[in-house]
């Protein structure tokens, strides 16, 4: 028996051993496992943050489509009324790092509360001004309120938007930063689809001046939601402190007092590829790869219409392909979140400049002058199939752009870093329009496509060479 016994005692030690190494392994991600953390991270920011983000750009999308047509009627010219679009694409360039400064001093939650209820008021006056000036006679002083109001709203819908960014990347782990980001950005294409038809649906049994109405009731609701579940900035979503200001352990197991913490904390955000503190230049740098994206996002809307002219499509030919192609996105919007979470920012975005540059260069050729017009029937099936692929490409893109901006804001100075982040993406967004113009004065349309399609292949190939120094390369 004692052979016996001692090949037995020899064969539990090397189990032991085994156990050992295996228990000191390091694990890789398990999808399961991300899943679950992610669910636990998101669901306590669905009523502070994304139902919120959802009702208020609802309201915005709801009053989009019906605002050049009321400006028309107030007495505005048709260019009058395109510029009114600019306010926006302005106030994101001028207004962006103000504010950040403004929210720095007062806190997210408050700024958002403050600006909520001013939305609320300006829509509800805005209302009865535009009612006023339909059922009479306009006058400029109808028209400058029209004005003013949308400089304020503007104003109101960076804050927002800045605040919540912010917020987001205080409570959301590292970990599951992305996924919670595009959630985000998801909450906001739901709000696109859902305004339009809200406002039909108001019109149908009422009258313009109402969507102005219907803009304040979502917007209340976003404010009641903000004031019931979003805490201040030194508190989780889930009752505990947050990841900027981290509960620690003193030597007896019990909480630690100030003087028990000796060394800061390593920093909650994986910033570089070095956890260093990052520059104003660092963000720099990588900008300048974002950028063509940012602006091919603001040209597409413009630059697939008038192909479409160039093709000879119709409105509704064209309002059905972006329906398509924004469906594409929405079904996407999460994988890309994972995909960014788990393989890293650059798996996500050379991509989706790459993709979406394809989509641009596809129906290009069909739209260059005279032989556009050969497409004739076949324009429909040409334009789909490359919105289609640019849908895709974009959609693996959803919310990379503020992803990053939290990823390359340092955590002591997050607000001010994305206000700077922001005015520089608003700057490509508001040069974006010009560069269109530019071309379209001497060559056709395609030509603009084209254009944009290597804007993109140039920025992806830069920020595939300079992006892995700055964001998280994979899970940590």
């Amino acid at each position: 028996m004692e052979p016996h016994h001692a090949e037995f005692m020899k064969r539990g030690e090397s189990m032991k051993q085994g156990a050992g190494v295996a228990k000191n392994k390091p694990r890789t991600p398990h999808l399961g496992r991300s899943s679950s953390e992610a669910g636990a991270a998101l669901r306590p920011l669905i009523l502070p943050v994304y139902v919120p983000t959802a009702l208020q750009f609802s309201g915005n999308a709801a009053i989009l489509p019906i605002l050049p047509l009321i400006a028309i009627r107030m007495g505005f010219s048709v260019s009058g009324a395109a510029a009114l679009g600019l306010i926006a694409g302005i106030l994101s360039v001028v207004g962006t790092v103000p504010a950040g400064k403004l929210m720095a001093r007062v806190g997210e939650r408050r700024a958002i509360l403050a600006t909520g209820v001013l939305l609320i008021v300006l829509n509800l006056g805005l209302g009865a001004v535009v009612g006023d000036a339909l059922a009479g006679t306009p006058s400029a002083w109808h028209r400058w309120v029209l004005i003013g109001a949308l400089v304020v709203q503007g104003a109101c819908m960076i804050v927002w938007n800045l605040g919540r960014q912010a917020y987001l990347g205080t409570h959301l782990p590292p970990r599951v930063r992305a996924r919670g980001v595009t959630s985000f950005g998801g909450a906001v294409r739901i709000g696109e689809i859902l305004g339009p038809l809200l406002s039909s649906a108001v019109l149908w049994v009422g009258h313009a001046p109402w969507v102005f109405y219907l803009y304040s009731v979502l917007v209340a609701v976003a404010v009641w939601c903000v004031w019931a579940r979003m805490l201040e900035g030194d508190a989780s979503p889930g009752g505990k402190v947050s990841d900027a200001r981290p509960a620690t352990v003193g030597p007896e197991g019990g909480e630690a007092k100030p003087a028990d913490v000796e060394k800061p904390r390593e920093p909650e955000t994986v910033t570089g590829a070095l956890g260093r503190q990052l520059t104003f230049r660092d963000m720099l740098r990588v900008a300048l790869g974002v950028l063509p994206l940012a602006a091919a996002r603001t040209n597409r809307p413009i630059i697939v219409p008038l192909m479409a002219v160039a093709m000879g499509l119709t409105e509704k030919d064209v309002t059905l392909i972006f329906g398509i192609a924004a469906a594409i996105e929405i079904l996407l919007f999460y994988p890309a979140g994972v995909i960014m979470d788990r393989w890293g920012r650059v798996a996500a975005i050379v991509p989706c400049m790459s993709i979406l540059g394809l989509g641009f260069a596809l129906a290009a050729p069909f739209a260059l002058g005279e032989a556009g017009l050969s497409a004739g029937g076949a324009g429909f099936a040409v334009l789909l199939v490359a919105q289609i692929v640019a849908g895709i490409g974009n959609g693996l893109g959803s919310g990379i752009m503020m992803t990053l901006g939290i990823d390359l804001s340092n955590s002591a100075t997050r607000t001010r870093d994305l206000a700077r982040w922001n005015t520089l993406m608003g700057a490509g967004r508001l040069s974006a329009p010009l560069l269109v113009s530019l071309v379209t004065l001497a060559l056709p349309v395609g030509w603009a496509a084209l254009l944009t399609s290597g804007l993109l292949w140039g920025g992806a190939a830069w920020l595939h060479r300079v992006l892995p120094e700055y964001a998280p390369v994979k899970l940590p």
